[in-house]
């Protein structure tokens, strides 16, 4: 029987090779099955990457590499090397992005209330992953906050945005014994930063050449993964103790011992009575009013816990009570990471939440019950005066007129089980988005789609991936007028590798979804490696409709429709050059247009990397063929704008984005730092179709026309 040769080393290559062996029939054993999902749950923890994965990595290929195969699975599997150095396609150049009002930052929100101005009212900062911070100036009142569009937080020193580290989860506190608010920095490396307030008026003044490790007698804190830190006077005796959280879930506290102005700590020593939590992001407030900061407590899930203190100020403890619920009693969730900032809001003496997440967003929670036992309103989306548009994390996207009211509207899959769909408010030639809703009639879960359908489950239940749509992210929908009827029908491809059909039971100008079927091959689920991305074309100009289709190890899948059962397709294939299957970068997230004008149908790739392929067809528009792979070349400035500066100035081994990025005469290959999906469609409506990119963090960059 065959065997395969495995020469490829990323965990998410590696993970879609066995997904898609396993599609291919493929009896994956156990031991395979769990070194990936041990892997995959493990992805964000570096001693265990740097450390157990490369050994448990050659365990699993010794094991691939062993199998008896079944007939059509690649003889091999290796980094793809078929780049043209002699690209057909003109370089790209973008001058804008889509705008929206809702307030974000695009990744892993955290938020910070604070007097930033000295007027008196509570302002905004919001830090993200990049490790930019956002202020968004309060123009309202206290108890209704109105918000400016955000504009990043300088250096005093250098003029550029302040960046120390990525991931800024804030804090700030007086430190230094001068009376201002010196900030501390946490960040995915572990460590936590100290920048003194240079300002003596209260307002936020720091400078790069200031940035040092917050240490104890030992040496630098390093918390290992994922630090989240908070100032808090547990004692209250005017002096701010330090507490973190790292990725393990525990909350460590150091003691502070700061002599003469300059921060020093004890030795840490765990917090009791804490559920260890993932990511725990911890904030300070009494809001069980009994005159002792209680705890709240924010963490992977994106819940919040209330823990009540029933300690002294010298050896504090807490004691979990419940979840932050809802008045109805259900649990605050904000979808990813809780990022919880305990503040009286609207300034009616109870403690409310301000909480951002892992799509950017910040929301606020306003407590309808009591002191003693709160109870929080639906969230406050926040709204500022207009900047970028921010889909959702790791999104995929697509332009259509949703509604049937002559507007392309944004219809968007991230990292939930719930699709955004993001009205187009401004006309069919000037499209103006201002938020989105979730459309909660389209289920997504294996409850919905699976229930009674065990084949279906055994891909639901691959719990490696269904943990990575926080890295890889998860829906994909595709609308389509699948029936010919008039009306979106819609396409969904999933974390499972499965594409489901909604079929529109409704109308054109008000859809209405069935519950979804999986598409199939031959009576058999269709299935692709993970994380399946479905469009649509003509593929064989047969007058059907075909389904092309991405996945996680970056094939480009081609499922032909010979016009039987509308959920049972017939042909397959995968894209090829000289025989051999294309592996564009984990995800592949495809589109299918005519790039160069010559009437023949391209193929348009991006990846989680953020790299964006072009296939340009050398065949004919009903067959066709590839030679080689290009790297769509960019030539934007608009990059080293949006990166201006961008440098981590603290973390050891991460080399300076900005430096990498497109710009000036020459083009580079494109990439869009992480999750490109790119869409060609005449946006705007003046009869050509523009190229538009979406990255990881939910941005929509348009690109110049293509013929």
């Amino acid at each position: 029987m065959p065997h395969t040769r495995v020469t490829i080393d990323h965990l998410w290559l590696i993970a879609g090779m066995v997904e898609e062996l396993r599609s291919f029939g493929a009896d994956i054993p156990a031991e395979a099955d769990d070194i990936v999902t041990e892997s995959l749950l493990r992805i964000n923890f570096a001693p265990y990457l740097n450390g157990i994965y490369p050994k448990r990595r050659a365990r699993l290929i010794e094991i691939i590499e062993s199998l008896d195969l079944p007939d059509g699975v690649p003889r091999s599997y290796r980094p793809e090397d078929r780049f043209t150095s002699n690209p057909r396609l003109k370089p790209f150049t973008t001058q804008h992005m889509l705008e929206d009002r809702v307030l974000g930052v695009g990744l892993k929100s955290y938020p910070y209330v604070i007097d930033a101005d000295g007027d008196g009212r509570k302002d905004l900062l919001v830090g993200d992953h990049d490790g930019f911070i956002y202020l968004f100036i309060n123009r309202g009142t206290n108890a209704a906050p109105a918000f400016t569009r955000g504009e990043r937080l300088r250096a005093v020193d250098t003029g550029s945005p302040l960046i120390v580290q990525p991931n800024p989860k804030m804090t700030f506190g007086d430190l230094t014994g001068r009376g201002g608010p010196d900030l501390v920095l946490g960040n995915y490396g572990g460590r936590v930063a100290f920048l003194p307030n240079r300002a003596d008026d209260g307002s936020l003044a720091y400078a790069m050449a200031d940035a040092t490790f917050l240490r104890t007698a030992k040496g630098e804190i390093d918390v290992g993964n994922y630090a989240y830190p908070e100032l808090v006077d547990l004692r209250g005796d005017g002096v701010p103790d330090l507490v973190v959280g790292n990725i393990d879930g525990e909350i460590l506290l150091f003691r502070n011992a700061c002599r003469d102005g300059d921060p020093r700590f004890e030795a840490p020593v765990e917090v009791p009575g804490i559920e260890p939590l993932m990511y725990p992001c911890a904030s300070f407030a009494d809001w069980n009013g009994d005159g002792r900061l209680d705890l709240v407590l924010g963490h992977r899930d994106g819940t919040v816990w209330l823990y009540a203190n029933v300690g002294t100020p010298d050896d504090p403890r807490f004691e979990r009570v419940d979840e932050a619920r809802h008045l109805d009693g259900r649990a605050v969730d904000v979808g990813l990471l809780s990022h919880p900032v305990a503040v009286d809001w609207d300034e009616d003496g109870l403690v409310d939440l301000v909480v951002g997440n892992d799509p950017g967003q910040v929301q606020v929670f306003i407590n309808v019950g009591t002191s003693d036992a709160p109870r929080f309103a639906d969230p406050l989306t926040l709204r500022d005066d207009g900047g970028e548009l921010i889909m959702g994390v790791h999104s995929v996207f697509a332009m259509t007129d949703f509604n049937g009211d002559g507007r392309l509207d944004l219809l968007v899959g991230h990292e939930t089980d719930r699709l955004r769909l993001f009205p187009n408010v401004g006309t069919a030639t000037k499209p103006a988005f201002d938020d989105y809703t979730d459309l909660d009639d389209i289920a997504v879960a294996v409850d919905a789609l699976a229930a009674d359908d065990p084949d279906q489950q055994r891909f639901w239940a691959l719990r490696g991936l269904e943990f990575d749509t926080e890295y890889l992210g998860n829906l994909a929908p595709c609308p389509v007028d699948w029936f010919d009827r008039g009306r979106n029908d819609l396409l969904i491809g999933h974390y499972s590798g499965l594409v489901y059909l909604f079929e529109n039971v409704g109308t054109r100008t008000a859809p209405r979804y069935a519950p979804g079927r999986p598409l199939r091959r031959n009576g058999q689920l269709l299935r692709v490696a993970g994380f399946s991305t479905p469009v649509v074309c003509d593929w064989n100009n047969d007058g059907r409709l075909d389904v092309i289709c991405g996945d996680l190890l970056g094939r480009v899948h081609v499922f032909l429709n010979t016009g039987g059962d509308a959920t049972d397709l017939a042909g397959h294939e995968m894209v090829h050059i000289d025989g051999e299957p294309v592996m564009l970068g984990p995800r592949s997230i495809v589109e299918v247009a005519d790039l160069d004008g010559d009437g023949r149908k391209d193929v348009l790739v991006g990846n989680r990397w953020g790299d964006v392929y072009a296939l340009m067809n050398v065949g004919t528009d009903s067959e066709p063929a590839f030679d080689a792979i290009e790297k769509v070349r960019d030539r934007s400035a608009l990059w080293r704008q949006l990166y201006d500066g961008c440098q981590y100035a603290l973390h050891d081994g991460l080399k300076k984005l900005y430096d990498d990025l497109p710009g000036g005469d020459e083009p580079a290959p494109m990439n869009v730092v992480e999750t490109s999906c790119p869409r060609v469609v005449d946006y705007d409506a003046d009869g050509r179709r523009e190229v538009l990119m979406s990255h990881r963090y939910g941005r929509v960059f348009v690109y110049d026309a293509v013929p």
